[in-house]
This record gives structure tokens, sequence and C-alpha cells, in this order.
């Protein structure tokens, strides 16, 4: 989808057409159903190619929670054995609460720990930070934030990630307190290089 024509290098003979969108009549087709789950606040949906499935990550009342997918529209919620919720293991909670997380496959990672990641406020201290998988739903966190107030100080939730491939590199996006030159950023994925 183009809304704008940035990255279109030729348009003749083009004419752009946007029509309003319409809402699958299934929806909503993420529902919260599990006692942990409370309510669905936030997800991050990749399709992934290789196992043909739409995984979705989600927040609810005890924690994220991982769901997959064939068409986009009936969900699994596969019982992981990963997290505590109330005494038991048996849901789909991969991670404690946490802020807007954004989740995408690495195809170009040669770490299988790795292969995942993902992008999100946490804290203590508060933070953005990363986190790897090599599964989707066993994550390790990385010690420290690579995006704090002392780097960022209107550092706010709503953030997303995304891979640039032709760049090898990995854009964040962070919602921020007021317009400010510095809203996008660049980094290698644990490093933080500059704000653009």
């Amino acid at each position: 989808m183009f809304v704008d024509a940035y990255v279109i290098e030729d348009m003749d003979h083009l004419t752009r057409n946007l029509h309003q969108p319409v809402k699958h009549e299934a929806n909503p087709v993420l529902k919260a159903d599990r006692p942990w789950e409370g309510s669905i606040d936030w997800a991050s949906v990749i399709y992934d190619k290789e196992e043909k499935l739409f995984k979705a990550w989600y927040l609810t009342a005890g924690g994220l929670a991982y769901g997959t997918s064939r068409d986009g529209i009936h969900w699994q919620k596969p019982s992981l054995g990963i997290r505590e919720w109330q005494g038991g293991t048996a849901n789909n909670l991969v991670r404690p609460v946490i802020v807007s997380p954004t989740t995408i496959k690495d195809p170009y990672e040669t770490n299988p720990e790795r292969k995942y990641k993902m992008f999100a406020l946490e804290s203590p201290p508060f933070g953005m930070y990363v986190a790897f998988s090599p599964d989707g739903t066993r994550w390790r966190r990385r010690d420290a934030p690579v995006l704090t107030s002392a780097n960022d100080p209107q550092i706010n939730d709503r953030p997303t990630m995304m891979h640039d491939l032709e760049r090898r590199r990995y854009i964040a996006l962070t919602k921020r307190e007021m317009i400010n030159p510095y809203g996008r950023g660049d980094w290698g994925f644990i490093h933080r290089c500059r704000a653009v």
C-alpha cells in the first residue's frame, strides 16, 4: 500500500485510487477467550513464509501471548508451557506484561538463537529493549535497554521496528511526546547509531 509517492519512481499513465477499507465480518478475529487474557491491547503480527503461517504476539492481562493462523482469520492459541499463570503453565503466554511489542523474523540472521527479534517498552530500568528467540516463543531479553530517557528524553510507548532489507539495518519508530527531529533512528539492532 502506497499512501504517498515517495518510493514510486514513475506514475505515468497511472491514477491513484484510495478506497475506504471494509472490516472483515469475523472481526474481532483474535478474541480474548482465555482466563489469563482479560482483554487484548496490542498485537504484532507477521506472516512466516517458511511455515506459511501468520504469527501474532499480543498483550493480555496475564502477559504477552502467542497465536498462529493459516488464514489470518481463524487463530490457534497453543498451550506452550513456558510461563506460569495462577499456578499452571497450560497457556500460550511467552513473556511478562510489556508495552507495545513489535516482532520480526530475520531472514538474514545466522545465529539460530536470534532468528526472531522483538522491540518493546519495558522496565526496570525504563526503556526500549530488544529480545531474541529461536522460535518466536522462548525469549531472552537483552539486559540493558537500547533506548532510555537518558539518550531519548521523550521516549514513549507504541514503538515499531522493521528490517530494512536493502540496507541490512533495523529501523525503529517511537511515539513522541511532541514533534521532534529525533523521532526515528536506526541501529545494528543492539547498538544505537544515531537519530535521523
